[in-house]
């Protein structure tokens, strides 16, 4: 298992995360995530957005009102680059101040996002209830993963306490490369109340 990583960690690895959007090894996730969001053209916010690659999806599908939040700050710049026409803003999602930004929304993003965070559970805690949320998480290690998912079933067990996985089913997308490798999408709503 690896550890919770800083920006910096983020701004030296861009090679892979800054291919085209047709070569990304994530436009499968992306293409998922996508059809999971509500067809009309809300408002969404995608928390640690990366280099926009996701965005850039958005844009060409007819999306436009768009926020874009990732703590570092080359990977913001090269989404701003990628997508110029939408907002991305450098800044670490459980700072109080971005939280507090972030009441406004009520679809959200988080792609590959919650296996890296030490505070995940403290992040969906933060988000307005009744949003709708969809995320993905993978069932492998990597050096800034510190936790795994074995299954959607532990995605579920996880997070059942904060969001209600009850209006779809959960989504398995393998790895082309390695196919033990496994990727699971959720779309959930933030329970208005904690569950227990």
């Amino acid at each position: 298992m690896g550890q919770e990583q800083g920006p910096e960690f983020y701004n030296t690895h861009l090679k892979k995360v800054s291919l085209p959007l047709e070569k990304s090894p994530w436009l499968d996730v992306y293409e998922v995530v996508l059809s999971l969001l509500p067809a009309d053209d809300v408002p969404i916010a995608d928390l640690g957005c990366g280099t926009g690659r996701f965005a850039k999806l958005l844009a060409r599908r007819g999306y436009t009102k768009y926020l874009g939040i990732d703590f570092a700050e080359k990977r913001v710049e090269a989404a701003r680059a990628y997508v110029p026409q939408f907002q991305f803003v450098v800044g670490d999602v459980l700072d109080p101040a971005v939280k507090s930004s972030l009441q406004g929304y009520r679809v959200f993003v988080l792609t590959e996002v919650l296996e890296h965070l030490q505070g995940d559970l403290e992040l969906l805690e933060s988000l307005p209830g009744g949003s709708c949320i969809v995320l993905s998480v993978p069932n492998y290690d990597s050096a800034g993963h510190v936790r795994r998912f074995e299954s959607p079933e532990t995605v579920i067990n996880r997070y059942s306490g904060l969001l209600d996985f009850s209006r779809r089913p959960s989504l398995v997308l393998t790895r082309p490369v390695r196919p033990e490798r496994k990727i699971f999408v959720h779309s959930a709503r933030r329970r208005d109340t904690p569950h227990v």
